[in-house]
């Protein structure tokens, strides 16, 4: 099953702990675009990416207007553009925003934290507590 990582910053420990496979997690190619990752970390998505372990979304024109529509929602490109992937592909969304969550259910779009998302993809309950002991959101 696909779902679409908004919380860009977990992947690093994600990855650490060899959560990311198979790509169950997709993030939008916005992320790699502007000021929202260093150099190091756009590496780090490209190399997941190279080797199966997530995708990166692209959008077409029609992404535009669902972000014009919704623009003055206080939310970046990047969390825009991952609701509307995940609306317009039907796979849920993962994020720990809860003003995030509450836009994307508007949508009717299924919205996970990160330690149901994992119990989803038969994640063992040890490792989503590791994880959870390391995340500093």
């Amino acid at each position: 099953m696909m779902m679409v990582l908004s919380d860009i910053l977990l992947l690093n420990l994600m990855r650490g702990l060899r959560l990311l496979k198979n790509k169950e997690f997709c993030v939008s190619n916005f992320y790699l675009i502007g000021n929202y990752l260093n150099s190091q970390e756009k590496l780090v998505v490209k190399a997941l990416t190279e080797d199966d372990c997530i995708e990166v979304f692209e959008l077409a024109n029609d992404f535009y207007t669902f972000f014009n529509t919704h623009r003055n929602t206080n939310f970046a490109v990047t969390e825009l553009s991952s609701v509307f992937y995940a609306k317009q592909n039907s796979i849920p969304l993962v994020t720990h925003c809860e003003k995030l969550a509450d836009f994307a259910k508007t949508f009717n779009i299924v919205v996970y934290e990160i330690d149901t998302a994992l119990k989803v993809i038969n994640v063992e309950q040890e490792r989503i507590n590791f994880l959870n002991s390391m995340k500093i959101v």
